[in-house]
């Protein structure tokens, strides 16, 4: 499970994976480039799905060939690929080509984001969210990641 925060300066997530009863920290969003533009790439769903959407939009993120087209085989699945844009801010893909531009709005996404945006709307930065999420959500924790387009790699905290 995941929490992901943007704070309209850095993206933040936490660390922690799950491999059935064992919990393992790990990353949970990247920096790519496209030509001369360095992008964040994080999201919720299924780890293999976004990692498949991840190089999708590395490659461009040509509609024809979106990755997770007709793979439900009757079954509902839902991602977001979250794209910090240096220009548009977040953009948001969830389950389709065409993304939601959120901009530089402070927002929240997956297992206790409800947590998060509290810490938000109380002026919290996106670590600090995660951090509060890292501490009452069961499905997030392990320490937090913070991503920003002024760095060239992660940022890692203490575990919350």
């Amino acid at each position: 499970m995941t929490i992901i925060v943007w704070d309209g300066e850095g993206l933040a997530t936490d660390r922690q994976a799950i491999d059935g009863s064992h919990k393992r920290e790990t990353d949970k969003a990247w920096y790519i480039s496209r030509g001369d533009t360095i992008y964040i790439v994080s999201g919720v769903g299924l780890l293999k799905n976004i990692i498949n959407l991840r190089e999708w939009y590395k490659e461009g993120a040509n509609p024809k060939e979106y990755p997770l087209n007709g793979i439900s085989n009757g079954q509902t699945i839902s991602q977001q690929l979250l794209v910090v844009h240096p220009k548009d801010g977040l953009l948001v893909y969830e389950d389709t080509t065409m993304p939601e531009c959120r901009g530089f709005e402070p927002c929240a996404f997956g297992e206790g984001k409800e947590y998060a945006y509290g810490a938000l709307s109380m002026g919290a930065t996106a670590v600090e969210a995660v951090s509060i999420a890292n501490q009452y959500s069961l499905h997030c924790g392990k320490g937090i990641a913070l991503y920003s387009l002024h760095r060239s790699k992660a940022e890692y905290h203490e575990r919350g």
